[in-house]
């Protein structure tokens, strides 16, 4: 078993973390499209209340994700809505990857779902 050093395993620690908070967005925003038959104008509409007047119907809470930040930077992890059901989520990554479901690019890993 081959263990890393203490500062490559945080770094992975954090990057699992940066995939998870990645993942849940993809699902909020899956669950979002549901409700309004469109994609959210920005993360933030995904953890709107009742009140917000940007979103025709807010996603219930077991729907949202945990966090729309990094949790290092503290920066909002960027997001773009594409055609019809298609979105992009970015992150910076402190590690490379070797996932088959990035896509590295200059430091940014790139997760595109439907």
């Amino acid at each position: 078993m081959v263990v890393d050093r203490p500062d490559v395993e945080r770094r992975l620690r954090l990057d699992k973390t940066r995939v998870q908070d990645l993942e849940r967005i993809a699902s909020a925003i899956d669950c979002y499209w549901t409700l309004n038959g469109q994609l959210p104008p920005d993360l933030a509409s995904l953890t709107a209340g009742m009140d917000a007047e940007s979103v025709k119907r807010p996603i219930p809470d077991f729907c949202k994700p945990r966090s729309i930040v990094d949790p290092i930077t503290g920066q909002a992890y960027r997001y773009r809505a594409l055609e019809g059901a298609n979105f992009e989520l970015c992150a910076v990554f402190a590690e490379p990857s070797s996932d088959d479901r990035t896509a590295s690019v200059t430091g940014y890993q790139l997760i595109i779902r439907r």
